[in-house]
């Protein structure tokens, strides 16, 4: 018995294969992804040594680590653009193609966002030390004793999106070298 043919590209674009359903254009559908996604993204940077409280230098090797990262669940916001009505679009990317981001703003609308021309901005969180003693929990809450922490800082990072344009999967595996930005 013969196989069916696979639908061709024109097909898959007729039949809407590949568009995010009006159910799932919604901002707190992708809040778990986002979190699952900063979790990844401290993994790979090394942030946190094994639970250890102690916070690891974010050095050179970081950059090519965030060039072969996976952005799906990153929270990013347009910082500089050719097209300035793009500055300031700020959501959860959901799709990360070739040429553009698609993202999910928090008044729940896919926006298409191109990388070309375009300078993107996210932070990572820095982990915080784990209790040495968790006995102190009641009830799922810790209870505050002493003063007060410092306030928690992040670790802002820009993409530029010219470096970016290749899909994610070829970009696990491609090895970058620096180039010439021209200004935006």
């Amino acid at each position: 018995k013969p196989k069916p043919a696979p639908l061709s590209a024109r097909q898959k674009r007729a039949l809407c294969i590949y568009e995010i359903p009006k159910a799932a254009q919604k901002y707190a559908v992708y809040e778990p992804l986002h979190r699952m996604w900063v979790g990844y993204i401290q993994e790979i940077l090394g942030l946190e040594a094994a639970g250890t409280g102690k916070n690891l230098p974010v050095t050179g090797p970081a950059a090519a680590k965030l060039c072969s990262a996976d952005y799906h669940g990153a929270e990013l916001e347009v910082v500089r653009s050719r097209c300035v009505s793009r500055v300031g679009v700020r959501g959860i990317v959901v799709r990360d193609l070739r040429g553009v981001f698609e993202v999910v703003t928090k008044g729940d609308r896919v926006k298409v966002v191109p990388k070309e021309g375009t300078v993107f901005r996210f932070t990572v969180p820095i982990p915080l030390p784990v209790p040495i003693s968790m006995a102190e929990e009641v009830d799922g809450q810790a209870e505050e004793k002493g003063p007060k922490e410092e306030a928690k800082k992040d670790l802002v990072f820009e993409l530029h999106g010219n470096q970016f344009m290749y899909r994610a999967a070829d970009r696990a595996n491609r090895k970058f070298k620096p180039h010439f930005l021209p200004d935006l």
